[in-house]
């Protein structure tokens, strides 16, 4: 049964790969903080989200903002309008797209965790711990 089931993961395209792929590691690194919570599957299902999230607008926004620059550039034959337009993509996915997310029920507080940056490594001389306040 592993034999096909890696047989039909080897046929996939590559995107399928890198999704699939992805999908997994999220779903690894979700298992951990839900350990913690009292229901632990919708605990699960909300880190996933909210790393699917969080991960896919980081993402997005320079994918993004990449691919828009690129255009306008292209089109107007000016590359300074290209660079505005690309931060602009940037700006508005990373302050109101994620805002909206961050509206959602028990999503919301996972995805502002992520975005937190309260943690800070602090060296005690034989490792680097990472420290969160």
């Amino acid at each position: 049964m592993l034999y096909t089931m890696k047989a039909r993961w080897l046929r996939l395209p590559l995107w399928g790969k890198w999704v699939s792929g992805l999908a997994v590691v999220f779903l690894w690194s979700s298992i951990g903080p839900a350990l913690n919570e009292r229901h632990f599957l919708p605990a699960l299902f909300q880190n996933f989200v909210a790393l699917s999230l969080h991960w896919g607008l980081i993402a997005l926004a320079f994918g993004g903002a990449i691919w828009a620059g690129l255009k306008v550039a292209a089109k107007t034959g000016k590359s300074w309008l290209g660079w505005v337009v690309g931060l602009v993509v940037v700006v508005v996915i990373a302050g109101p797209v994620t805002g909206l997310f961050e509206g959602l029920p028990g999503v919301g507080k996972r995805l502002s965790a992520l975005g937190d940056t309260d943690c800070y490594t602090e060296w005690d001389g034989r490792s680097n711990p990472v420290v969160c306040d």
